[in-house]
């Protein structure tokens, strides 16, 4: 997929978007910047409950993250 504003490669620019389901619980996401901006990203989703998920993204200059995610539904 392309994300981002498609008219300004100077701050947010397009971006390529691609994505794998590699288990029923984990999905592996490659993005890369369009333009004079090549940022590059890799990010892994792993759900472990129905509430609870990790977020581990690194990207070309090696900054990484890791995020962990409780999901609440209001009614």
């Amino acid at each position: 997929s392309v994300q981002g504003n498609i008219f300004n490669s100077q701050k947010g620019g397009p971006q390529l978007v691609a994505s794998k389901r590699i288990s029923d619980s984990a999905k592996l996401t490659y993005t890369t910047g369009v333009g004079h901006l090549n940022e590059q990203g890799i990010r892994l989703d792993y759900r472990l409950t129905k509430r609870f998920s990790f977020e581990g993204q690194t990207d070309q200059e090696g900054e990484s993250s890791l995020s962990i995610k409780y999901n609440m539904k209001f009614k």
